[in-house]
């Protein structure tokens, strides 16, 4: 429920602008101002109240045991929260869903938990601004053996857990920030481990991430190299009934 934090957090500025309003014309404020900035508070708290109740449906589905979301749902869930994030300022974020909206087969906090991750982690990734995009597709074939082997710039967790079955549904998180070198790339999943300043980071996202995915039976790939940037690319099975 932190995630609640952005919407309530602009929900807070807004009532201070209109308290500034207020104060600035003595009582007399443009009730034309004043209803227009009373909308926009209304909308977050509806944001509050729908991702709440979407939350609250995806910890029932995990008590029954039923485990899947709607992608596009999600992409755009997690784009609303993650706008508001400090890291988000004076970088681009993008998202690209599917042409058609499809189940991937895991917990919606699961999935939700994991492309917060992952996005932050991509805004973070240099102190330049950048652009992170979230892209979706549809997989109709199974990783070859050659896309389940890892290399100096390409990670690959989960493989020994992994459904490898068609179709599929792929979700990339990506970033034109810096990019890393091959000794870095292969730490990042290592408990505690961070990049990040003192009291900063954790050095646990990622474990989270990793754990969470292969949980639902998917595999993590990581590509990345110095001044190429970097995408995680999440493989999750697609549930159609």
């Amino acid at each position: 429920m932190h995630d609640i934090g952005s919407p309530l957090t602009a929900i807070s500025v807004l009532i201070q602008i209109i308290n500034q309003d207020l104060a600035s014309t003595r009582g007399n404020p443009d009730p034309v101002t004043v209803q227009a900035q009373l909308k926009k508070v209304d909308q977050q708290v509806a944001r509050c109240i729908a991702l709440s109740r979407r939350y609250l449906d995806y910890a029932r589905q995990r008590a029954s045991g039923v485990h899947d979301v709607l992608v596009n749902q999600t992409l755009k869930d997690v784009f609303e929260l993650v706008a508001a994030n400090p890291s988000a300022r004076d970088n681009m974020i993008s998202i690209e869903p599917l042409d058609a909206d499809l189940r991937a087969a895991i917990n919606g906090t699961d999935l939700i938990q994991v492309l917060m991750n992952l996005v932050v982690n991509a805004l973070q990734s240099t102190a330049r601004p950048h652009h992170v995009r979230l892209i979706s597709g549809y997989r109709e074939m199974p990783l070859s053996g050659r896309e389940l082997e890892g290399s100096p710039d390409t990670l690959v967790i989960g493989a020994g857990r992994f459904r490898n079955e068609a179709p599929m549904v792929v979700i990339h998180v990506e970033d034109d920030g810096e990019g890393m070198e091959p000794e870095l790339l292969a730490k990042i999943f290592s408990p505690y481990f961070t990049t990040k300043s003192p009291g900063t980071g954790t050095g646990l996202g990622l474990v989270i991430v990793q754990r969470l995915i292969g949980n639902a039976g998917g595999l993590l790939q990581v590509r990345s190299a110095p001044g190429r940037g970097t995408c995680f690319s999440v493989y999750l099975s697609i549930r159609f009934d």
